[in-house]
């Protein structure tokens, strides 16, 4: 360690050379004393030293580079009640087992689930168990709260990242299974999250590990566009993934979930509890009901007391007088009193009656009796006579009684809460307000609209109806089935709820119409910027990147000052699209942003930074809405007249920008209007490479019918069917393959697209099982076109590809890193997206 180990010499006492690249473990070679010791000492402990730090160093990167939104995890954690003393402890029975058998390699231990209706204390449940678990010597506990109407926390992608977070931050030795991601600044995709954490359950460090996953019936499961699959659901995917690990890592997991088709997919192997079967849930709930009513009754009957008793006595000229009327108080709150004894009995029984397993529906209750104006004895039984039965009808009755007085607020706030992309925060929810109020009442100017106490108003106008979160400060509904049941997705549905606000493409259109117009505001003009750095860091994390990639939001303060900014540019277009791009509101409010050209640009500055790809600035208009998103606003400003020849920094073209997002009939109307459809990008590859590594099928479908060249290669010499296979996008290689694409073009580190897609599977196993008999099918006969050539296409010239950026950003799902033959790194190449 301290010279060169082939000159390295000993010598012996006998003054002997020993050269130390031989054998030289028979001799004596160091005493404390000798100077050759301490010197080695002392290397080896700098070695170990400078080890750790890096290590550590490495591991903290690492976690940075997971992007986790901790606070918003740990608010959802903070905001579940503690059980009621004595309504839980039914369920450590059945903890202790599945803990046993766990712990018994021999048992045949299964996931632990806990199935329930709205209402019936799952999440309490949860918790409960969780901490339960992390009070036992030799078991730790991790976990997952799903909530819906977050990205953050309804996904599965952001589920795992916080769960291997919290892995990794406990056992730095689980480093080593994500280690090699890392050092390849892999994107962090659900499979390859599912690989590394099956590799760390696997580990002997996470033996006594636990994963409780709360609210799993929350995850989304609306359907999605991923690639080519129009039909692509999170949950049901993230469940036919689970199907796929290893059982031993599947029989770690607890689970509080309401009834979902998935559960037998991603859990074959299970142990289910029906909570609504179960006579000590209840019971538990008699408890919650007693608990809660007695709590109720004695603070009320202790503030009467106060109020009748005063401790002082009254003070009065007329002693016998003062007497009387302290006689007088007390006999009346005697009678109360009495009242109040007589009348909890029967309040304990009709609510346990009424509330059969539903905690929920207990405190909406309870809490509706706190807010009364008056609670004597006759007040509480009438609203016992006309007590609704079921979460639904309840709900019902709560926002008829408040609409008489608070119809208008409830009107303009809940659609902020109900349809927003994902919860907003107070501030970003008070800006929107005060954008709707300055739009109204244009005189005043909009800082002056920011006025009252959004937190008490959203008291007044929703009572326990509308939280916010203590350390994230997100407006959320406090409850999942109120949003089901507003949305229309309670059984049977109710007519009444639905009402309250209205249709849901028109609340989305004033949503995109207030965020079209709070980028209107005169703040917002952005004279000059340096464009995107290609060393920056991946631009999908939230604010802190956002600010690293765009320092002219943090040096102008304006995410301080206008918090409602980042929301407005990049969630705008979704509030469109769910409108309707044609919709008289939609169209207004782009119009008044496209006349203000720095504003437009400063919102498309902050939206494509948003995204896990960049381009470049000074795009023209039509391309700015392909990127957005918008097909038909985009067809129309063509049509209108407006440029659309202009390519980004990176070479890319309008042309380019559909094809990655799929927008055919863009497509089509730009070849009506000239624009040839083998046009190259900057690195010459061209549209069909920038829709087969997006997976857009019907797309490259209509590419190939225009013959564009199938094997084309840019400056990497990737043709489509590369791309096809880097993002292992079956449906396209089929597609490419059946039109004649030739399976034997190389790249320049000489890789075929059947080596591109193993190798992309190698680093996938999750995939690749989940792909199943269609990969083996589509590998089988990429095989065999590259032995005999059969399906070799058309030949071809040159070609380009979408953003240079990811030449040196690259997303490894897409186009992942290989070591060639000589142990380096080749470049990758990517189009831009």
């Amino acid at each position: 360690m301290v010279v060169d180990r082939h000159s390295a010499i000993m010598k012996t006492n006998n003054n002997k050379n020993v050269e130390l690249k031989t054998d030289h473990s028979h001799l004596n070679k160091f005493a404390t004393k000798d100077s050759n010791y301490n010197l080695v000492a002392r290397e080896i402990v700098d070695l170990i030293s400078t080890s750790i730090r890096r290590y550590d160093a490495d591991i903290k990167d690492c976690l940075e580079s997971l992007g986790v939104d901790m606070k918003s995890h740990e608010s959802l954690r903070a905001e579940i009640s503690k059980p009621v003393a004595g309504t839980c402890d039914w369920v450590v029975r059945e903890v202790e087992k599945f803990l046993q058998n766990l712990s018994d390699k021999k048992a045949a231990s299964k996931a632990l689930i806990f199935r329930g209706g709205p209402g019936s204390g799952k999440s309490v449940l949860s918790k409960f168990i969780t901490e339960h678990i992390r009070e036992k010597v030799g078991f730790n506990v991790k976990y997952i709260i799903f909530k819906e109407a977050s990205p953050t926390t309804s996904q599965p992608t952001p589920a795992m990242l916080w769960l291997i977070y919290q892995l990794l931050s406990e056992n730095h030795t689980l480093y080593r299974h994500i280690q090699k991601r890392h050092e390849q600044q892999s994107e962090w995709t659900l499979e390859i999250l599912l690989d590394v954490f099956e590799n760390m359950m696997a580990d002997g460090a996470s033996e006594s590990t636990i994963i409780v996953i709360d609210a799993l019936n929350e995850c989304d499961n609306e359907p999605r566009t991923h690639g080519a699959r129009r039909d692509f659901k999170p949950l049901k995917d993230f469940m036919d993934k689970l199907r796929h690990l290893d059982c031993g890592v599947t029989r770690h997991f607890i689970i509080t979930t309401q009834q979902i088709d998935e559960l037998s997919i991603g859990f074959p192997k299970r142990k289910t509890i029906d909570l609504e079967a179960r006579e000590e849930v209840k019971l538990a709930v008699e408890a919650y009901i007693n608990d809660q009513v007695n709590g109720f009754l004695n603070d009320y009957l202790e503030e009467l007391q106060k109020a009748e008793l005063p401790e002082g006595g009254e003070s009065s000229e007329d002693e016998q007088g003062g007497r009387r009327r302290s006689d007088t108080r007390l006999l009346r709150f005697k009678s109360l009193r009495k009242g109040y004894e007589d009348l909890l009995p029967d309040l304990v029984a009709e609510l346990t009656k009424k509330a059969d397993h539903m905690f929920l529906w207990v405190y909406l209750f309870m809490d509706r009796l706190r807010r009364l104006q008056s609670t004597s004895p006759g007040d509480i039984r009438k609203e016992l006579e006309g007590l609704p039965k079921g979460l639904i009808s309840l709900y019902t009755e709560m926002f008829s009684r408040r609409q008489k007085d608070q119809s208008e607020a409830i009107s303009q706030k809940l659609p902020w809460i109900l349809f927003a992309q994902q919860p907003l925060t107070r501030d970003e929810l008070r800006d929107a307000l005060a954008m709707q109020s300055h739009r109204r009442n244009p005189t005043i100017p909009f800082h002056l609209c920011r006025t009252g106490n959004l937190e008490k108003d959203l008291s007044l106008n929703f009572g326990p109806l509308v939280t916010i979160e203590k350390t994230s400060s997100r407006v959320r509904l406090f409850h999942s089935s109120l949003r089901g049941a507003l949305l229309g997705k309670s059984e049977p549905p109710c007519e009444k709820l639905m009402k309250i606000c209205q249709p849901p493409e028109e609340e989305h259109a004033e949503i995109a119409f207030t965020c079209l117009d709070y980028l209107c505001l005169p703040q917002f003009t952005l004279r000059e910027f340096e464009t995107v750095n290609l060393s920056d860091p991946n631009p999908a994390d939230e604010t802190i990147p956002l600010l690293r990639k765009f320092p002219f939001l943090k040096e102008s303060g304006l995410l301080d000052n206008f918090p409602f900014l980042k929301y407005a540019a990049t969630s705008w277009a979704y509030h469109a699209r769910r409108a309707g791009e044609d919709h008289p509101k939609v169209k207004k409010g782009l119009n008044q942003l496209i006349g203000l050209k720095e504003n437009l640009e400063l919102a498309f500055q902050i939206f494509i930074r948003s995204l896990p790809h960049v381009h470049g600035k000074d795009i023209d208009l039509p391309h700015k809405l392909s990127e957005w998103g918008l097909e038909k606003l985009a067809i129309a400003q063509i049509k209108a007249g407006n440029s659309f020849d202009q390519k980004n920094e990176f070479g890319n073209h309008l042309l380019h920008s559909a094809a990655w997002n799929g927008l055919l009939d863009l497509i089509k109307v730009l070849e009506e209007n000239g624009v040839k459809l083998d046009m190259e990008d900057g690195i010459r590859q061209t549209a069909l490479h920038h829709a087969a590594q997006t997976g857009q099928v019907e797309t490259v479908k209509y590419l190939i019918s225009k013959n564009l060249p199938l094997d084309s290669q840019g400056r990497y010499k990737w043709t489509p069917l590369h791309y096809a296979a880097s993002g292992h996008h079956l449906d396209v290689i089929t597609t490419l393959l059946d039109a004649g694409a030739d399976a034997r073009k190389t790249d320049r580190t000489s890789r075929t697209p059947r080596v591109q897609l193993c190798a992309v599977l190698d680093r996938d196993p999750v995939s690749r099982t989940s792909l199943g008999a269609r990969l083996e099918t589509v590998l089988d006969r990429l095989s065999l076109s590259e032995h005999d050539g059969s399906e070799r296409g058309r030949p071809s010239e040159g070609s380009g590809s979408r953003n240079a950026v990811h030449e040196q950003n690259p997303e490894p799902e897409d186009v992942p890193r290989e070591t060639s033959s000589d142990g380096s790194t080749p470049e990758p190449p990517e189009t831009s997206g």
